[in-house]
């Protein structure tokens, strides 16, 4: 990694490269977090188990709900992983010419969106399912997931703030010039 290429980067991608990290992290913690939902006889259900005091179990018969939750949240993962891994080696590059930066910008824009998408769906079908049993209440690991729905959509908002910088100004924060694409 070149950390002087990074340094050399506009603010808005310093600033997408924070949020999308901020994002990824408080994701993982969600996802592999048991306290999803706490259930009205004291117990706690994730995406991958559920907890009775200090006990956990995995789940091996998900209602339908959870297993639709399960695979929007790995897709949430995936996506984000692949947007965090293009912003780094574009953040880092070296050698990196403007003419070739729309095609990662889109990439990196697209999948920070997408991640945010997968999440937000997963976190209403998870809702929906607590209203419709009605047995469990919100815990914070769901909180943590809709904080990184806002993180990455936070990325993919800054992400495009930076191309449009870049098409309208033609020249990066910085003072060097760029080319228009």
């Amino acid at each position: 990694m070149n950390m002087s290429q990074f340094m050399k980067q506009s603010p808005y991608m310093k600033a997408a490269v924070s949020t999308m990290v901020l994002g990824l992290v408080t994701h993982i913690v969600s996802f592999a977090s048991p306290y999803w939902l706490t259930h009205e006889t004291g117990g706690n259900i994730g995406l991958w188990l559920n907890c009775v005091d200090t006990s956990c179990e995995g789940i091996t018969s998900p209602p339908d709900w959870l297993r639709s939750a399960q695979a929007l949240e790995v897709i949430g993962v995936a996506t984000g992983l692949t947007a965090l891994i293009v912003l780094l080696v574009t953040a880092f590059k070296q050698n990196y010419k403007q003419q070739q930066r729309k095609a990662p910008h889109v990439v990196m824009i697209v999948l920070s969106f997408l991640s945010a998408v997968f999440l937000q769906i997963a976190i209403a079908v998870i809702i929906k399912s607590n209203f419709t049993d009605g047995n469990a209440s919100l815990s914070w690991a769901l909180s943590v997931n809709i904080l990184t729905v806002v993180l990455y959509g936070t990325t993919g908002i800054v992400l495009l703030i930076d191309v449009l910088h870049l098409v309208f100004h033609g020249e990066s924060s910085k003072g060097t010039p760029t080319t228009k694409f």
